[in-house]
């Protein structure tokens, strides 16, 4: 089984003129969060007796954790007279 995990991020600057500046960022980040397992559970698990039980009763179990963002700023230079 393969797990992939991707992120990315873009820019972009936009200068109408040179006392002014807007910014755009995004980005996203698509990271599965999985904890798999191979092994085959029997009908019945048996366990608090006086041996210990050799079956690793961990079950499969994960999450898709997609998170994006996105930002907007711009910025006015000093005035100019």
């Amino acid at each position: 089984m393969t797990i992939s995990s991707t992120c990315s991020r873009r820019r972009g600057v936009f200068n109408p003129k040179p006392t002014l500046t807007n910014e755009v960022r995004f980005g996203f980040n698509l990271g599965p969060a999985l904890f798999l397992t191979g092994e085959q559970f029997p009908s019945a698990i048996y366990g608090g007796l006086l041996f210990s039980n050799p079956v690793n009763t961990f079950r499969a179990q994960g999450r898709y954790t997609n998170t994006y963002n996105f930002a907007d700023q711009r910025f006015m230079g000093p005035w100019q007279a």
